[in-house]
């Protein structure tokens, strides 16, 4: 690998910088298929099939209602307002996102609750400065 210094016209890098942390393959999985299963039961929890029809039956009132598609983790970590990488599987936030009034520990204390609430269960202590760089 060839290293460059000083000011090189055909190169580009591109940085990712959070407070966050990389998620768990295992655990990941596992919350994600708690929270398919927790919206599967909300969806179907009041729905019974009309037993006067028959078992053949496929009107509206004998056909479960669809349950409704979660999204991957990204989107949900997206719908959180967490700032993700696909590949390290990332989370966090932006230290551009700390508010004005908040100090560095409770800004990663707000991250490690947002991550616990959204994915799994983190304490402030795991949530680290992550800084991934590309060049191309």
């Amino acid at each position: 690998m060839k290293i460059r210094t000083g000011f090189v016209s055909n190169s580009s890098s591109s940085s990712f910088v959070v407070f966050g942390l990389h998620l768990d393959p295992n655990k990941l999985r596992q919350a994600m298929e708690e929270r398919e299963a927790k919206i599967r039961a909300e969806t179907l929890k009041d729905w019974k099939r009309n037993v006067t029809h028959g078992e053949g039956c496929r009107c509206s009132e004998c056909t479960p209602p669809k349950v409704p598609e979660i999204g991957g983790w990204c989107q949900i970590a997206e719908d959180a307002g967490l700032s993700y990488l696909v590949e390290e599987r990332v989370v966090g936030k932006s230290p551009n996102a700390m508010k004005s009034d908040e100090t560095k520990q409770q800004f990663i204390t707000r991250i490690a609750r947002i991550i616990s609430e959204t994915f799994y269960p983190v304490d402030p202590d795991q949530v680290q400065y992550i800084e991934e760089v590309e060049f191309s």
